[in-house]
């Protein structure tokens, strides 16, 4: 508890000095036709929660080796973010470079050898490399593409990391979890400032910001997964929506002839926004209620059928997603 409101605390001051620095060197964002907000919002959100997780690694505690390294690589997420915040990058750029940032991970020897229903026990080896820098470029890249409304990609950090929080609390393992804590209370202020619950205090994450949120959650995920702190299917479905969100828009992009990586406001939650009437706390409450029905769909279904079967679910779910979806964008 004291962690978690020193953690808050000290992303608190981060955002109020770094928000102060933004706005007059100009690093804000601005609305145009297709961001809606209102007046010069700073773009500090992920330098603030990345600085407020340095903070401790300096000056308080020792993480582990592989949870350091996971750390640290995610740094060259948050400039490569910063930079495509300031000037742009190009698609192929993020991916080789969200590449590379993977590269001191994997050859530290952390990569997804368990899958649930089949473990790969070191067989199939450039596979496993393969699958888990696939896996980190989609959630990477689908932390990003969420990030369209206030509030909506730190709830759904926040949500993701409360969930592994309780399956490692509910795991025999001796697993040190005071990095999630952090990250989590780190999210907390972060989404408080986000939301606007702040008067004119109002901060975004940029593409800085949910990228590097993307990186380190799917790294947390395989780190906790690989430990067997939680099963490797539920953690698809801990992960489920902003990879129904990136898929459905992809394969919807591809099927229109549009580049994928061409922003629009076809995503879940602007469909949503839309049929609430810009009502952004009605929103974020469905999508809530949506992320945590998913979980719990694959708790059951792990529980009651196993991990194989559990999958098919997801996948079903997913076209499930993808229907409606697809058809309240029609209507709305």
């Amino acid at each position: 508890m004291l962690l978690s409101i020193f953690s808050i605390f000290v992303t608190f001051l981060f955002i109020i000095i770094f928000s102060k620095l933004a706005t007059n060197i100009n690093f804000v964002d601005v609305p145009n036709n297709r961001k809606i907000h209102q007046g010069k919002i700073p773009i500090v959100g992920g330098i603030s929660i990345y600085l407020t997780i340095m903070f401790f690694i300096l000056f308080f505690y020792s993480f582990s080796q592989v949870t350091n390294i996971i750390f640290f690589s995610s740094a060259i997420i948050l400039i490569l973010g910063l930079v495509d915040d300031i000037y742009g990058a190009r698609p192929i750029l993020r991916i080789l470079i969200q590449s590379l940032a993977s590269l001191p991970i994997i050859l530290f020897g952390l990569i997804i050898n368990d899958l649930g229903f089949y473990n790969f026990n070191g067989e199939f080896f450039f596979f496993s490399i393969i699958f888990t820098l696939f896996c980190i470029l989609i959630l990477t890249n689908a932390y990003n593409f969420i990030d369209g409304i206030d509030g909506c990609c730190a709830l759904n950090a926040i949500i993701s990391i409360f969930l592994l929080l309780i399956n490692i609390f509910n795991s025999s393992n001796n697993f040190n979890y005071d990095f999630l804590i952090i990250l989590l209370s780190a999210l907390i202020i972060f989404f408080i400032f986000n939301i606007g619950f702040v008067k004119n205090k109002k901060i975004f994450l940029g593409d800085s910001g949910s990228t590097f949120l993307g990186f380190l959650i799917a790294w947390s995920f395989i780190h906790a997964s690989e430990n067997n702190l939680i099963d490797p299917v539920l953690v698809i479905w801990c992960l489920a929506l902003p990879c129904f969100d990136l898929l459905r828009i992809i394969i919807f992009r591809i099927s229109d002839k549009k580049q994928i990586h061409k922003p629009d406001r076809n995503h879940f939650h602007h469909i949503l926004l839309r049929i609430f009437n810009n009502n952004i706390y009605l929103t974020l409450f469905i999508l809530t209620i949506i992320i945590i029905f998913l979980y719990f769909l694959g708790l059951l279904t792990i529980n009651y059928f196993g991990s194989k079967y559990s999958l098919l679910f997801y996948i079903i779910s997913f076209l499930i997603f993808s229907v409606i979806t697809n058809k309240l964008s029609k209507n709305f």
